[in-house]
């Protein structure tokens, strides 16, 4: 064989190699599009009254009233007199459909700037580790994301999405940095702190 054969070998398997290792990280890493506001249909929000997404919030859901204006349902918890005398109450308050755009647009822009965790999943979950907060966005095409955030030193969360009944289980992907959520996370401080009565 001389060398010409040699080297055109030589270059289709490193093209060949190039494209697969862009296929398999194009088809292993979870990117989300922006789908925008208009294909929202509820968002759901566990705060796990851990004070990360809004003070003393417990939880939250988000979606449309009979007007189609955007109602947000939260369920919060005053512990500020201790544990051994928590305070539950709950408000009720409009956002604008730019809101609902603006919290969407931040979990997806958040999500794709993470990555797979090389941590190992079973020891993270087998070390109990604390729930920071948690949210679900469905769509109307039938599609949603939801997400399981980890209070961990490295900063993990569960990444679950799909199409039907959404999944709440932690059996999704361990991802990384939870830092890449903080967006997320200053965008709904935003809307509560501007629209909560």
């Amino acid at each position: 064989m001389n060398d010409q054969g040699l080297k055109a070998i030589i270059i289709t398997v490193i093209v060949t190699l190039a494209v697969l290792g862009a296929a398999f990280l194009y088809f292993n890493n979870p990117t989300i599009d922006d789908v925008g506001e208009s294909n929202v249909v509820s968002i759901s929000i566990n705060g796990n009254s851990s004070d990360i997404i809004f003070p003393e919030l417990m939880d939250a859901y988000i979606d449309r009233d009979a007007d189609g204006n955007w109602q947000v349902y939260a369920s919060f918890l005053d512990d500020s007199e201790g544990w051994e005398d928590p305070e539950p109450y709950e408000r009720t308050f409009t956002i604008s459909t730019e809101n609902v755009t603006a919290i969407s647009n931040a979990l997806l822009t958040g999500l794709n700037q993470t990555y797979l965790s090389e941590d190992n999943e079973a020891e993270i979950m087998d070390s109990y580790p604390h729930i920071g907060f948690d949210i679900e966005i469905v769509y109307a095409d039938g599609t949603w994301i939801y997400v399981c955030t980890f209070q961990t030193e490295q900063g993990h969360f569960v990444l679950n999405s799909g199409n039907g009944t959404p999944d709440r289980s932690l059996m999704g992907p361990l991802m990384e940095p939870l830092s890449a959520l903080d967006g997320l996370v200053s965008t709904i401080q935003s809307v509560f702190s501007d629209n909560m009565n």
